[in-house]
Formats: C-alpha cells, structure tokens, sequence
C-alpha cells in the first residue's frame, strides 16, 4: 500500500505507555469489547508504520480480553445477586406461562421467546405491548394480575423475583474496574475515525491540552462520565 512506512528492521514506533485502571459501567462493557475489536481492524494509512499498527491490534485485542474478562466476573455477580433473594423461580415461571398461555396464546404467540413471566413480574408491559400488541398485553396482564389475586403462594415467589431482578439491576449499576493498556496519542492509527477516537479517549496517553480542555479533566474519562482511577503501573 504506496505511502504505509515499513521499516527494514521493523522498528515499533507506537508507544504502549503503561497500564492504568478505568472504571466502566457494567452495563457497558459488550459494547466497549465490540469497539476494540473492531477498531483492532483499522487499515493503515499513509503515514502509518507497519508495526504500529500490528501493535495497534494487539493492544486492541489485549484490552478487549481484560472488558471481556470483567464482563464474566460481573456476571458473576449478577447471578449471585440473583441467587440471593431464594425461592423457587424456575416451578412459579412456568406457571405463570401456562396461565397466560391457557387464557391468551395469541399473544403469548406474538411474544416468541421474550421472558414473559420476568416481564409480568418486572411490570414491563410497554415492551410486551411493542411486540404483541396493546390490547394482547393488557390482557395478558389482566391474566396475571388475576392469577397473584388467586395464588398466594405465587405472589411470594414473585416479590422474592423482584427482589432478585434489583439486586441485579444494582450490580450492573456499580462501576467495574478494568486494568487497560494505553497507547501514545501520536501514534494511534490515522484511519481510526473520529467516533473511534472518542470512544476510546480512554486508552490514550499524552492527548494535546486541548482535548484535555474539551474532556475537562487532566485524565481521559471512562464512558459515560465514569472517571478512570489513576496509573496502574
């Protein structure tokens, strides 16, 4: 490719200029993964060196394993949370699904494969009316209502559901600490666009003050305004 820089010995001019920890919100952390590996496969531009961007693409794709591994850890997490509240929800499931079933297919139908028994229990009727309907939903949360009025065993089994659907809404609220390599603002890939850029303020190292002016901070910020936690060494 006329004007990539190739230089006989190889030499790797791109910095990777330490390690530091940033604090991403839980709920970001697939979408942060799918920017690094595909910003990993930018192409090279004039102006580029050849092993700038191969390390490019592997501190892309180290950062992406490290999102990738924390994402598993809050997994974990959430579904410790989950665990926590009790009850038998797998056995009050299916008989919330069988109810609405019996009284409503058409709808249940329309549904597919949406988790209709966490919906009902989550009041998340807007979404169910999204895909069945407005008038299919309000009767399958007639079905449902009626069905707590008559079980009150159930009724229990869904307040411990609840409880469980917001221990795990708060842990994916709590920020989650990932240890990132950055790289040197003057070697990051020319064919990165700037959207790419701004997503991954982040991973930069030596931005010009005035970026650090428009960020307003000293430090890139983490997404969504979480603020990174210093050097990591």
């Amino acid at each position: 490719m006329s004007g990539i820089v190739q230089d006989r010995d190889g030499t790797l001019r791109l910095q990777v200029a330490g390690k530091r920890t940033v604090q991403f919100a839980g709920a970001e952390l697939p979408r942060i993964e799918d920017i690094l590996t595909t910003a990993a496969g930018v192409l090279p531009r004039r102006g580029d060196v050849r092993a700038d961007i191969k390390a490019w693409k592997f501190v892309c794709a180290w950062n992406a394993r490290q999102v990738a591994d924390a994402a598993v850890e809050l997994r974990r997490r959430v579904e410790t949370a989950m665990a926590g509240c009790g009850g038998d929800w797998d056995g009050a499931r299916e008989r919330i699904v069988a109810a609405l079933a019996e009284d409503c297919p058409e709808a249940v139908e329309k549904c597919g494969d949406m988790p209709l028994a966490d919906l009902a229990v989550g009041l998340e009727w807007p979404l169910v009316a999204r895909e069945a309907g407005g008038e299919q939903a309000a009767a399958l949360q007639a079905r449902f209502e009626r069905l707590l009025r008559e079980d009150a065993e159930l009724r229990v089994e869904c307040l411990a559901r609840s409880d469980a659907m917001a221990a795990a809404e708060r842990a994916m609220a709590e920020p989650v600490d990932v240890v990132v390599a950055e790289v040197a603002w003057a070697k990051v890939p020319g064919g990165l666009s700037g959207g790419y850029l701004r997503e991954l303020v982040w991973m930069f190292k030596a931005l010009p003050p005035m970026l650090l002016d428009l960020i307003g901070t000293d430090k890139p910020a983490g997404p969504e305004g979480v603020d990174s936690a210093g050097d990591a060494g």
